[in-house]
């Protein structure tokens, strides 16, 4: 469900200079920490209120899955892969990530002992947009994958 999207990806402000598209990916990172302590708000600061995915959901629908989704776990964490972020153009860019939420703790333990624990594994794109300096999430789409596609990098 496109709640896992925004569980793995939304956005938050990172003050400074560098390379925005650094910033985008610290962004992703970020509020993927948000989620794993279940702060929906956390997550749902930084999406854009004109939100639509492509089944027609908007902030509000995400916002009601995303909170099923983590209320069903005890606890939940989040690994990345191959995370893409492409140019940025009139303050828009898209981000594409590939990951595995898992049940539990899994932090520093080898991806052979995360996947068995997984929900499974997608592929994601979000759309960003700055908006007075902030990013966020305007579009997000996902793709269940198979295990291996998410361990060799396709």
């Amino acid at each position: 469900m496109l709640g896992r999207v925004l569980v793995l990806a939304g956005v938050l402000v990172v003050a400074g200079c560098g390379d925005e598209r650094d910033t985008v990916a610290r962004v992703v990172h970020r509020v993927a920490d948000a989620a794993e302590l279940k702060n929906i708000d956390g997550v749902m600061a930084f999406v854009a209120p004109d939100y639509r995915d492509p089944m027609g959901r908007d902030r509000a629908r995400i916002r009601e899955l995303m909170a099923a989704e983590l209320r069903r776990e005890e606890r939940i964490s989040i690994v990345f892969r191959r995370l893409e972020v492409g140019e940025i153009r009139d303050d828009r860019v898209t981000a594409t990530l590939k990951g595995v939420l898992a049940e539990g703790d899994v932090k520093g333990a080898s991806i052979s002992e995360v996947l068995p624990r997984s929900m499974g594994a997608w592929r994601f794109t979000l759309e960003l947009r700055r908006d007075d300096g902030r990013w966020l999430i305007t579009r997000g789409e996902e793709q269940s994958i198979p295990p291996a596609t998410f361990l060799l990098g396709g």
